[in-house]
């Protein structure tokens, strides 16, 4: 059995509860898949059947109602509504074809009368014949009306088209993985990248740091020997040695000269030291959001294998099947 026929039997078990018992779609299909068991994409098929045709039941309502031959809407069974439901919002939707859509509602491609019983059986109900007649009436114009299905005789077997799909799946898993690989390499050179700036940025640090420290000591220096100068100026002033005093005074203006400039360096490098530790501070916080960059990569990755595993299984099962 394909995935998809066995979406489409999810998908009318939960039309015909909806019908028997109306609610919220959502909450009826959460409660729904807590007891039924289904491959993701058949689930994920099965939820936007029931929820697009519980969503348009008035339209699809008016529609069947506009060719259907002396059978009020009203008057026919719940599961004759929910088939109808069903097989017209697919022909609506345009994804399968109207004849795949006929063949999946009334027949099976060995047993007709089995698979219907089987189908509604699991739903927990059985249904005669005529309904079922009427059922296809009313699909097959609304077929011709909507699709086409006169001019598409040659559509593929249900089971071809999930092959099909299941083939598109896959390639497209493997193109996302492929994606995903690169852009974790990319997150794991990007890491490594910032790891070689936090480690030059240290560099710059510690040299900052001793370029500091050397401006400090250059600078008390320089304030040592302007005390000097100025203690042996006023020696010299004393004594009235006024060649002395003027070479004093000289020596006072290059050393106040020096220690001018050794305060600019001081400063410049406390800025650039500054700097620096605010660079290896962003190199960090760069560093960690590569690696959740990196780390949902692989979490990606390690999904779509998964899921290309999951493809891979469903491909073989349909070509088994078929």
């Amino acid at each position: 059995m394909s995935l998809r026929h066995k979406a489409r039997e999810f998908a009318l078990q939960m039309l015909f509860q909806w019908d028997l018992s109306p609610q919220e779609p959502a909450k009826l299909e959460d409660k729904f898949w807590r007891g039924a068991r289904a491959a993701l994409n058949t689930r994920q098929f099965a939820s936007r059947l029931f929820a697009g045709a519980a969503a348009e039941a008035a339209v699809l309502d008016e529609l069947i109602a506009r060719h259907s031959e002396n059978w009020r809407i009203e008057r026919l069974s719940s599961i004759d509504r929910a088939i109808l439901r069903l097989g017209v919002y697919e022909m609506r939707d345009g994804e399968t074809p109207p004849k795949v859509v006929l063949n999946e509602a009334c027949f099976s491609s060995q047993n007709p009368l089995r698979s219907r019983k089987n189908i509604l059986q699991e739903s927990g109900l059985m249904y005669l014949e005529k309904p079922v007649r009427r059922s296809l009436l009313g699909l097959a114009f609304i077929g011709l009306m909507t699709a086409g299905a006169a001019a598409q005789s040659q559509d593929p077997s249900p089971r071809s088209q999930d092959i099909k799909q299941d083939k598109k799946d896959t390639r497209q898993d493997r193109r996302d993985l492929r994606q995903d690989r690169k852009d974790r390499n990319q997150d794991q050179r990007d890491i490594n990248k910032d790891k070689r700036d936090i480690r030059s940025d240290r560099r710059d640090v510690r040299k900052d740091n001793r370029d500091i420290r050397k401006d400090k000591t250059d600078l008390r220096k320089d304030n040592k020997d302007l005390a000097q100068d100025k203690r042996e100026l006023r020696q010299d002033v004393k004594e009235g040695d006024k060649a002395d005093a003027a070479k004093e005074r000289a020596d006072i203006r290059k050393d106040r000269k020096d220690a001018t400039r050794d305060r600019r360096d001081l400063n410049a490098d406390r800025r650039d030291r500054n700097q620096d530790v605010r660079d290896v501070h962003k190199d960090k916080k760069d560093v960690r959001h590569d690696r959740k960059d990196r780390n949902q990569d692989q979490r990606d990755i390690n999904k779509d294998k998964r899921d290309l595993r999951h493809d891979r299984k469903d491909l073989r099962r349909d070509k088994k099947g078929h």
